[in-house]
C-alpha cells in the first residue's frame, strides 16, 4: 500500500553536519531514501498513519521482537489522544518497503517534539506511544526473515533525515533490541554522542508446564500465604474470578478497574496517581476497547458476594500477559485480595498454556514473591547539536547524583543493621514513612 504522502529520496544522501541546520529537502517533501533493495519512506500525516494498522499489525505478527505495546492501536490510539494535543509533536515513522512487491519490512515508530526556541531549540525523536503512559520493551518493528538488512536500511532513513532533528532519546528498549547496537554503530560512524544505560528492570515468571508445580518452587513461606489467603477469602466470601477480554466485557471491568485503583490510592496521603487522571481514563478506555478486538486484553477481576474487590489490567499478545494496573479495595485489604488475585492471573496463564507473566517495571518486593527473574529495559540518547549535547551532559550529571544518593542510602542502612539499636531504628523509621503509603498491590 503506497501512501500519498511519502516521497523516494535519491540514493547516497550525506548527512549534515551537527551545525548546519539549514534545510535539506523541500519542507512539501516528506523523504527518506533507497537502501539495499529496502524503500524507507516518512509518514507524518495521521491518516495515512491511522491506514497502516492491517499492514503494521501483520508485520508484528511475524516480527523479529513482539511487544503488545508495539502494536498499532496503542500507538495510534497514544497519538490520537496524547501526542497530537501538543503543537510541538508529529508523526515521524519510518516505514520500510520491499523494492519489488512493496511489502511492508520494518517500522520504527517515532515522533518528533520541538523544544525551546532560537539556539535553544531542540526538535527529539523519541517513541510513540510513551510518556505520561509507561510502555515496556520497544524497539524497531522488522520482519524476522532478514532483521538486520531492515534495520540498516531504516538507520539510513534516519541517516538521510538528518536535517529534520536534533537529537534521539529512547526509553524501554528492549533487552534484546536490534535497534540499539545499531544506533550505537551509526552514532560512533557518524561522531554523534551517544549514550545508553539500563533503564527499568521487569521481574518476569515462565509459565509452561502447571500451577502446581510452580508454586512448589516459591519458598515455603509465600506459598502458605498463597493458600492461607485464598482459604480465608472462601471461607468469608463467595469468590469469583472474572477475565474480560471481549470488547463488551472490556468496558465494565475497565470501569471497574479506575474505581477499585482510586480506592486503593486513598490510603495514600502523600502521594497521587498519574493513572487517575481524566485524560488518562480516556485513553485506555479507547486502547482497551480497540485490543480487546484483536484478543489483546486480559482484565481479571476478583468478586466476592459479586461485588469486584480486585482488579488486574493486562495486556496479551504473543501468548504472554503483561501486568500493567492493579486496583483493590481496601475495604477487603486484610483479606489480601489483591494477593489472591494475582495468584489466580497466574494460575490462567499455567492453565491456559501461556508461555509468560510479566510484571513489567518495577523492582517491588511482592513481584520477587513470585519470581526470581528479571530482565532490563534501557534508554539510550544521541546528540547531534552542541546544545544537545549539552542537554544530554547535563542529565547524566543529574543521574550520577542520583546514583550517588542511592548508593549512600543503601551504604547507610546496611551499617544501621550492623547494630541492634540502629536494626530498631530502622524498624521504626519505616513504619512510620509507609503508613501513609501502604496500598501496595498484594495487599
Amino acid at each position: 500500500m503506497e501512501l500519498s504522502n511519502q516521497t523516494d529520496l535519491p540514493i547516497d544522501v550525506a548527512p549534515l553536519s551537527p551545525e548546519d541546520r539549514r534545510p535539506q529537502f523541500p519542507a512539501a517533501a516528506r523523504v527518506a531514501t533507497l537502501h539495499a533493495n529496502q524503500r524507507v519512506t516518512l509518514c507524518e500525516d495521521a491518516e495515512a498513519f491511522e491506514a497502516l494498522a492491517a499492514d503494521w499489525n501483520e508485520l508484528l505478527n511475524g516480527a523479529h521482537h513482539k511487544s503488545a505495546f508495539l502494536k498499532h492501536q496503542w500507538m495510534s490510539t497514544w497519538w490520537r489522544r496524547i501526542g497530537a494535543a501538543s503543537r510541538s509533536r508529529r508523526l515521524f515513522v519510518l516505514l520500510t518497503r520491499d523494492s519489488g512487491d512493496g511489502r511492508l519490512a520494518g517500522v520504527l515508530p517515532l515522533y518528533r517534539e520541538t523544544r525551546g526556541h532560537g539556539p535553544f531549540r531542540r526538535r527529539v525523536l523519541r517513541f510513540l506511544g510513551s510518556s505520561p503512559e509507561a510502555p515496556e520493551h520497544l524497539d524497531a518493528i522488522v520482519r524476522a526473515a532478514n532483521p538486520t538488512a531492515v534495520v540498516a536500511a531504516l538507520i539510513a532513513g534516519l541517516e538521510s533525515l538528518r536535517s529534520e532533528y536534533d537529537s534521539i532519546e529512547l526509553l524501554d528498549l528492549a533487552e534484546a533490541s536490534l535497534l540499539l547496537p545499531a544506533l550505537a554503530q551509526w552514532s560512533r560512524s557518524a561522531r554523534h554522542t551517544f549514550r545508553s544505560w539500563v533503564w527499568q528492570e521487569c521481574p518476569y515468571v515462565e509459565t509452561q508446564g502447571t500451577f502446581d508445580k510452580y508454586l512448589m518452587t516459591l519458598t515455603q513461606k509465600h506459598r502458605y500465604k498463597v493458600r492461607l489467603f485464598g482459604k480465608r477469602l472462601a471461607a468469608a466470601h463467595k469468590v469469583d474470578l472474572e477475565v474480560a477480554a471481549e470488547p463488551a466485557q472490556v468496558g465494565p471491568a475497565m470501569e471497574e478497574l479506575f474505581r477499585l485503583h482510586a480506592m486503593r490510592w486513598t490510603l495514600k496521603s502523600d502521594d497521587v496517581s498519574g493513572f487517575d487522571d481524566a485524560s488518562v481514563h480516556a485513553f485506555h478506555r479507547e486502547v482497551a476497547g480497540r485490543l480487546a478486538a484483536d484478543d489483546a486484553i486480559r482484565l481479571f477481576l476478583l468478586r466476592c458476594d459479586g461485588r469486584a474487590v480486585a482488579a488486574c489490567y493486562c495486556f496479551h499478545f504473543d501468548q504472554r500477559v503483561y501486568f500493567f494496573q492493579p486496583g483493590f479495595d481496601p475495604e477487603f485489604r486484610q483479606l489480601h485480595v489483591g494477593k489472591v488475585l494475582l495468584g489466580r492471573a497466574l494460575e490462567y496463564c499455567f492453565t491456559n498454556r501461556l508461555r509468560e507473566f510479566d510484571f513489567l517495571r518495577g523492582t517491588e518486593d511482592y513481584k520477587f514473591d513470585w519470581t526470581d527473574r528479571k530482565r532490563s529495559t534501557f534508554a539510550c540518547n544521541i546528540a547531534m547539536t552542541r546544545w544537545s549535547k549539552t542537554v544530554h551532559a547535563a542529565q547524566d550529571a543529574q543521574r550520577r547524583l542520583a546514583a550517588e544518593k542511592s548508593a549512600f542510602q543503601r551504604r547507610l542502612v546496611s551499617r544501621l543493621k550492623a547494630t541492634e539499636a540502629g536494626a530498631r531504628a530502622l524498624i521504626v523509621a519505616k513504619k512510620v514513612l509507609t503508613r501513609p503509603s501502604s496500598a501496595r498491590a498484594e495487599e
